[in-house]
């Protein structure tokens, strides 16, 4: 439909690896520094790093590595692990979101009046009923999102609070009806 509507074709490419989005910033990043090094009118900086290297006990080499990973953010805590997407929406405990699964008989299933036809994801879902009830996402389960509703599981303790305030909110820009789900006669619809 895409290919017809704007009479192009579509290439199929291959999704980059983290290794590859990461050589393309080290590679711009380089390629940014060579262009300020040839431009030179950076005697300011210089005597900065003169005077530090007076100061301190650090070689030049490391310096400019602390710099790199100071600007770069590559920081270990902020790593980017390549991971499957089922595997990046799965826990320990085989929940989705953090939570808990939806056949634990501590949940309680949710119906929301909205899904993927409004452009509502599960972030949406999830930051909206924390924001609102200011409950904490643990206690967020399972949230299934199909074209007209969604199902999201919830801590049964907290299923009447999250009902009763987020009763006639608003998700990106869509009025919420939210209800517990009829689990009895649930039917089991294709996403």
């Amino acid at each position: 439909d895409v290919e017809r509507y704007t009479k192009s074709k579509v290439m199929k490419h291959s999704i980059p690896t983290v290794n590859d989005v990461e050589q393309k910033k080290i590679g711009q990043f380089f390629s940014d520094i060579k262009e300020t090094l040839e431009e030179g009118n950076f005697s300011k900086q210089l005597q900065w790093v003169e005077d530090f290297l007076n100061e301190e006990d650090y070689s030049l080499i490391d310096i400019c590595a602390a710099m790199l990973k100071n600007s770069l953010g590559a920081d270990e805590k902020e790593e980017i692990k390549e991971e499957s997407y089922y595997d990046s929406r799965r826990n320990k405990n085989g929940g989705r979101n953090g939570g808990p699964r939806r056949n634990d008989e501590n949940m309680t299933r949710l119906f929301l009046n909205v899904g993927r036809n409004q452009k509502i994801q599960a972030k949406d879902i999830l930051g909206a009923i924390a924001g609102e009830t200011g409950i904490n996402s643990k206690y967020i389960g399972t949230i299934d999102i199909y074209d007209k509703y969604t199902f999201v599981d919830v801590d049964q303790n907290k299923a009447k609070m999250v009902i009763e305030k987020m009763k006639s909110r608003k998700i990106r820009g869509n009025k919420l009806n939210i209800e517990r789900a009829n689990v009895n006669k649930r039917r089991r619809f294709s996403k």
